[in-house]
């Protein structure tokens, strides 16, 4: 159907009266440009004469279709829909003609992660078109709005209170969550700066600062200690003792074998021993607790001070010598006891000759 009628091949003949036969080219087909389903002979003239040949005319039928031109978009993300932009379809007749289509229908437009083609139909007719379709999944999660509380204290638990996370999708879309993961649920300490929250993989995290609580030191705040000198330092602080933990000197804990720890309410005595050990300056205290609390003392060793034990040592000589004096006078002193001594003797013994005399 819709095609021309080929004389390619024919012999047409003219028979005169005579009898006599002639091959003839010069004829003229009267019906057959573009033919109809329903043309079933073609006339062949020749003067006034005229042949017919029988034809069958079948019904121009679509054959195939073919994307010849690939869509521009081939990868996409489950959810979203087909885009053709860019594909071109040509259909291929029975009679060999082609035409490029745009009315052909599109199978599904919303795809799934197991979609690996698009099927397109024509008049009954199907070819179809590769795509690559990736599961939807969060590319990032994003804290919208952070939570009322940031600042927390030693000991405390995160609160997740007022914040708002949404979690933005592959294909573009975005959504709330509420199920998302906190990875830190334990108690805060000091050194914890973030909060990671967890989301398919996917994180985000959130600042906070974390503050120390410090218990009162009632007694030995700031203690100074002479080197071979002073005795041990005592420390008092207003904990519970069985909430004690340990002892750090700028920053380093010490090994229990260098203080006592005694109740009321919580006494930490530094030995001599090793207060001795320590450099000349100012050294930081640290008593921390295991409710996270912490106390800070200072302590200033000092080195021993000759010039002030050389005094001492002066003033112990010259009081004893004071005493020396006061029991051994000196050699003057001692001249006039002496004569002293011979006069009352002398009259002792005058006035013992007189009394004997007396008596006679």
């Amino acid at each position: 159907e819709g095609q021309n009628f080929d004389a390619t091949g024919m012999i047409v003949k003219a028979t005169y009266l005579d009898g006599t036969e002639k091959e003839i080219t010069d004829y003229t087909i009267e019906n057959g440009n573009e033919l109809g389903k329903d043309v079933t002979e073609i006339e062949i003239k020749f003067g006034k004469f005229s042949a017919f040949v029988p034809v069958t005319v079948s019904e121009n039928i679509l054959v195939s279709i073919e994307v010849t031109t690939q869509p521009t978009k081939t990868e996409y993300v489950e959810g979203q829909k087909f885009d053709k932009t860019g594909m071109v379809v040509k259909a291929t007749y029975l009679d060999g003609t082609e035409n490029t289509i745009t009315d052909y229908n599109i199978s599904n437009t919303t795809l799934k992660a197991d979609d690996e083609e698009i099927e397109v139909e024509f008049e009954g007719v199907k070819t179809s078109v590769k795509i690559n379709v990736t599961k939807n999944k969060v590319e990032k999660i994003e804290i919208t709005k952070l939570p009322n509380k940031t600042q927390y204290s030693v000991g405390e638990k995160f609160d997740a209170t007022g914040m708002v996370v949404k979690a933005k999708y592959l294909d573009g879309t975005e959504k709330e969550i509420t199920d998302y993961k906190i990875t830190k649920t334990e108690s805060l300490k000091i050194g914890d700066t973030t909060i990671t929250i967890e989301y398919e993989g996917i994180t985000s995290n959130i600042d906070i600062t974390v503050k120390e609580i410090v218990y009162t030191v009632l007694e030995g705040e700031n203690e100074k200690f002479i080197k071979n000198h002073d005795k041990d330092i005592s420390v008092r602080i207003n904990a519970d003792v069985t909430l004690f933990q340990k002892v750090c000197i700028d920053g380093k804990e010490i090994d229990r074998s260098n203080y006592v720890v005694t109740s009321g309410s919580t006494i930490i005595t530094l030995k001599q021993s090793y207060l001795n050990k320590l450099s000349i300056g100012s050294h930081t205290m640290k008593t921390i607790f295991t409710d996270g609390r912490v106390a800070y003392s200072t302590i200033t060793v000092m080195e021993e001070d000759n010039d002030k034990n050389n005094v001492d040592k002066e003033n112990t000589n010259i009081e004893n010598n004071t005493n020396s004096t006061s029991s051994n006078p000196k050699t003057g002193d001692n001249i006039v006891t002496f004569v002293a001594m011979f006069i009352v003797s002398v009259l002792g013994i005058a006035i013992t000759v007189k009394h004997k005399k007396t008596l006679r």
